[in-house]
This record gives structure tokens, sequence and C-alpha cells, in this order.
């Protein structure tokens, strides 16, 4: 049983996407859930799409709930902070999903012993199949880590890391639903070039995708093993990965995410 209320401070595309996500499962009723949004037509359009409170401040998103997710974009954090520390009390919860913000620099800009949870959605929190991985804080009790397992179980599957580690995870994970839409972007325009109609070669390639994704997790097998076991010698599926092979596919792979974790560091230089 989740016995927390919620409060979502932000609700951009990703806090909208995490009260959707909650709300379509039994985790708790609306009553128990409070949003604050600066943007005033933003704030009317959650009110009228969730039926929920919103709240005119941040402080009385702190006197309405005992786990505060702070949505806002990570330039906006230290701001929020300074806002919300005279009400903070011990109670409380801090779920951070603003990329690139350490739970320390959370910690320093409270200056209270405050359980401080870093979490990194993706974007398929949009269709309740994110995958999210969450880093602790120095305060944060068994409790507090069941709480958001709860939370974020409800949205999609769940991962826990050594926070020093966050950036590999905005990499792979929190970048990584772009890296296979265009995939099949490219796959679809391929398939269009060759003659297909285009909603065709857009169907063969993402329900391939989905396919190919479902396949490894039902079977549980080790992705080179699997992939060993669909590709027939001297058949077309081998003499396609022969091509990437010679293009040096994977090389091309490891640059792309080692840019994605420097641009992350990067955007976590004040941690």
């Amino acid at each position: 049983m989740f016995d927390r209320r919620i409060g979502i401070i932000g609700c951009g595309n990703m806090g909208e996407a995490l009260l959707k996500g909650i709300l379509s499962r039994p985790l708790l009723s609306r009553e128990d859930i409070i949003a604050s949004e600066k943007n005033i037509s933003r704030r009317d359009y959650i009110s009228q799409k969730f039926s929920i409170k919103m709240a005119d401040s941040a402080a009385e998103v702190l006197a309405s709930s005992d786990m505060i997710i702070l949505a806002v974009k990570p330039e906006d954090i230290a701001e929020l902070l300074r806002e919300l520390t005279t009400d903070l009390g011990l109670g409380h919860v801090l779920v951070s999903i603003a990329a690139g913000i350490s739970t320390t620099r959370i910690e320093k800009g409270i200056g209270k012993k405050i359980s401080v949870i870093r979490a990194m959605p993706n974007s398929p929190i949009l269709v309740n199949q994110a995958i999210t991985a969450l880093a602790y804080g120095q305060y944060v009790t068994d409790n507090d880590k069941i709480a958001a397992r709860a939370m974020f179980s409800a949205l999609g599957e769940i991962v826990e890391v050594k926070e020093d580690l966050m950036d590999v995870v905005t990499a792979i994970s929190g970048s990584g639903p772009a890296y296979f839409i265009l995939v099949i972007e490219y796959l679809t325009k391929i398939g269009v070039n060759f003659g297909l109609d285009r909603k065709v070669a857009y169907k063969l390639a993402s329900q391939t995708a989905l396919g190919s994704a479902r396949m490894l997790v039902k079977t549980a097998q080790a992705p080179d093993v699997l992939r060993k076991k669909v590709t027939s010698p001297g058949g077309t599926t081998e003499a396609a990965l022969d091509v990437f092979k010679k293009m040096n596919l994977e090389q091309i792979y490891t640059e792309a995410v080692k840019a994605a974790i420097e641009r992350s560091k990067k955007v976590s230089g004040g941690r």
C-alpha cells in the first residue's frame, strides 16, 4: 500500500507524464496529489485535464504532501531550493528528476538533513513503459526507498545505481529512446527508397523493433546469443550484419554514447 501524498513541482512534459502515469495505476487517489506550475495557462490545462488540486506556490505543495517530485528544468533548481528551504521538514522526501543535478547539490542547497532521491526516467513514461534509474542521497531511509520503488514501478521498470553512474544512465536510457527511434526512421526511409509504401515501411520497422525488444525480455537470453540464433549462416541477416561490422557500428555507438556522457557531465558541472 502506497502511503505517501505526492506533490509535483513543475508540470512540463515530464511532470505531466509522471502525473498521467501515477493516476493510471491504483497507487493513490487524486485527492492525495497536488501540483504547482508557474505558467498560468499550463496550470489551468493540467488542472482541467487531470482534475487535481493545483497549488499557488511551492510552500502550498509542501504543506499538503510528503513526497515532492522536483520536475523543473536543471537551471531552475537553485532558485526552487531557496524557495523550499524554510518550509521543508525532516518528514519530506525530495525526488528530483532534473538531469545532472546531484543529491549532494540539492542537500547543500536545502541546508537540512532531508531525504533526497535522484531519478532518471525516460520518455516511454508517456506510455507507462519507462525505465527509471534511482540513486539515493545520504539521508534516505529504507522506507523512502520502498516508496520511490513503488511509485516508479507503476510507470515501468526500475534499476538502482550508484549516483556517480548517472551520467552513463543518462546516455544509455535517458537519451536511448532517440537512438532506437532514429533507427526506425532510417529503416522507414530506406524501405520507401526501395519501393515500399511509407506506412507499410514504418509499420514493418516499428513492429520489428517492438517485437525484438519483447523477445529479448521474455526469453531472458543475452543479446549476442539471441542475435546468433536469428542469424542464419550465409543468409540475408548475416549479409547485413557483415556490413555493420565492416563499418564498425559498435565504435559509432561507443562514440555517440561517450558524447552524451560528456554532455551530461558538462550539464552537471555545478554538482
